[in-house]
């Protein structure tokens, strides 16, 4: 399972993302949010940002990065501006209780 920690060292790290239908993009890892906890839950995000020259349909692509292992990541476009489009990542699950 992928956690916050998993990328808060990767902020500015270039990724190869690819679609299904065969488009890609590099994208750059912009922010990453602090963890939020819930009653019997957490949360965080990821917030990349893509070329202006590509952008990326919503659902899952491939992201891949020299020297490290593939991961599938389900994506939404969620802005532009004149640096790009911005895409995000949320990540949530139920905690385990605790005895």
């Amino acid at each position: 399972m992928l956690t916050r920690d998993d990328f808060v060292g990767l902020l500015q790290t270039k990724f190869d993302a690819q679609a299904a239908d065969g488009g890609r993009a590099e994208l750059v890892l912009d922010e990453v949010s602090e963890l939020k906890q819930l009653k019997g839950s957490e949360h965080f995000s990821l917030l990349f940002r893509g070329p202006l020259d590509a952008q990326l349909a919503q659902g899952i692509h491939q992201f891949s990065r020299e020297g490290a292992e593939n991961m599938e990541l389900f994506i939404v476009p969620v802005g532009v501006d004149a640096n790009g489009y911005l895409y995000e990542s949320v990540f949530n699950w139920i905690r385990q209780a605790e005895n």
